[in-house]
């Protein structure tokens, strides 16, 4: 649904094309750690979810940073939003962070690892 509505522009499917274009970090453990972490910090920027600055990249986006319209990057969209709360943060209560982590989000695509992506 969200390819055939969106024109090809967000999906599963079409987040795991571009996870898959930067060698899907996190299924391959032999990598080493600073190296899955590189990948992953690619993946968010090229979805637009880790923006990226001079000397790398930003900070992982909040939800309040989602761009729900077509002119958000490919594969912006959809975000499994999940909120952690960790120390208490003196100015706002609680700090968060970005919904999507690694792990999890590395245990959703293995689900996917031989379905067909041209599944619409």
């Amino acid at each position: 649904m969200w390819v055939k509505y969106s024109r090809g522009r967000f999906g599963f499917s079409v987040q795991k094309e571009i996870w898959e274009s930067y060698g899907s970090p996190g299924f391959d453990n032999k990598k080493p750690y600073k190296e899955l972490t590189r990948d992953w910090d690619k993946f968010g920027a090229a979805v637009g979810w880790r923006p990226k600055v001079l000397f790398g990249f930003g900070s992982w986006i909040t939800y309040s940073g989602l761009t729900f319209n077509l002119s958000a990057p490919r594969g912006h969209l959809p975000v499994l939003w999940q909120k952690k709360y960790g120390s208490h943060d003196f100015f706002d209560g609680y700090s968060y962070e970005f919904g999507w982590d690694r792990t999890r989000f590395v245990k959703l695509f293995s689900r996917f690892q031989g379905c067909d992506s041209n599944i619409q």
